[in-house]
């Protein structure tokens, strides 16, 4: 996918990136001070970027698996999982699981 809605789920993954891995949120926002209504309408372009990219049964099918296979072999590798792995991780499977219903 490309266009608008690719660069704003892009702009917030990164701001919600930024989020996590900030203690201060005026720093992590760049500094604006954002509320948390803010915050959830940026999470929630991520939201509407998955339905759009998983919704299409066609197209779930070949972005999934990919994606499943580099889950597993996250979660398998010998390494400590950090929480951005673990909120993506989530973040994902979400998705899929809105698939199945």
């Amino acid at each position: 996918m490309k266009g608008s809605l690719k660069f704003a789920n892009s702009a917030s993954d990164a701001l919600i990136l930024q989020y996590y891995e900030d203690t201060d949120p005026v720093q992590a926002a760049f500094g604006q001070k954002l509320s948390n209504d803010e915050w959830e309408k940026i999470a929630k372009v991520k939201d509407v970027y998955g339905d759009v990219l998983f919704t299409a049964p066609i197209v779930a099918v070949n972005v999934a698996h990919p994606l499943l296979v580099y889950m597993k072999d996250e979660l398998n590798a010998k390494k400590t999982a950090n929480l951005l792995s673990f909120v993506g991780t989530i973040r994902i499977l979400r998705a899929l699981m809105r698939l199945w219903r």
